[in-house]
């Protein structure tokens, strides 16, 4: 996607792709979209760091590898005033999806210094994520890592940024995007319905829960063609 404008009535917003420079940034966002509503999320629990070191490692992965799905080419980024404020991004899970990451993943825990016990421990944690994760249908434009600073939230900036996203994946051609919320974050899930996307499936476990603190997540669809 071509680098856009403002689209919203918001003179102060403008739109952009995200670059490498931004990566801090995009740690934050994946970090934040990852715990929802909750004090801890997926990104926590899989590393198992503290907060510096998990956004340490985001950083990292935003301008690792080839382009993942938190890779920062996936990122479409909204302003205020020249500051990033918000993110999202869109992936193909054929393309860009989990058996892409992993390796990048594997590949920078070791170049961070990961024992072999901690790489193992790392990925019997992420096993316990995997059960409420939902295969993407056929032509799907997944929609990830949705994500607003505090100081700049209720001004709908995501609403601004969703049909971006939602057209990259259009013109990609895909058929479908697909979002995930977590069970309980009732002003995500009411803002993905307001965008078109309607429940499809709802994934629980109780091993996510006992380690996340929700009951699971649903997944959303949304026609694109």
């Amino acid at each position: 996607m071509t680098e856009t404008t403002n689209v919203t009535t918001d003179p102060l917003v403008t739109h952009r792709n995200a670059t490498a420079d931004d990566a801090e940034f995009l740690a934050w966002v994946m970090l934040t979209a990852a715990r929802s509503h909750l004090p801890r999320g997926i990104w926590d629990f899989t590393i198992g760091r503290d907060e510096i070191e998990v956004l340490d490692f985001l950083a990292k992965l935003a301008v690792r590898g080839s382009d993942h799905l938190f890779h920062y080419r996936r990122f479409v980024i909204a302003e205020v005033e020249g500051e990033p404020a918000a993110a999202l991004s869109g992936y193909d899970p054929v393309a860009h999806g989990f058996d892409v990451l992993i390796p990048v993943t594997l590949g920078l825990s070791a170049e961070l210094g990961w024992t072999e016990d901690e790489v193992a421990a790392s990925m019997e944690r992420y096993a316990v994520v995997v059960p409420v994760l939902a295969e993407p249908p056929e032509g799907a434009w997944v929609v990830e890592s949705v994500a607003t600073a505090p100081e700049y939230r209720r001004r709908g900036l995501i609403d601004g940024l969703m049909p971006e996203i939602l057209e990259r994946g259009r013109s990609c051609g895909h058929s479908v995007a697909q979002i995930s919320v977590f069970i309980g974050n009732e002003p995500a899930r009411s803002a993905y319905l307001k965008h078109g996307f309607e429940i499809a499936l709802e994934a629980r476990s109780p091993e996510w829960e006992a380690a996340i603190g929700c009951p699971g997540l649903e997944h959303l669809l949304k026609p694109l063609l």
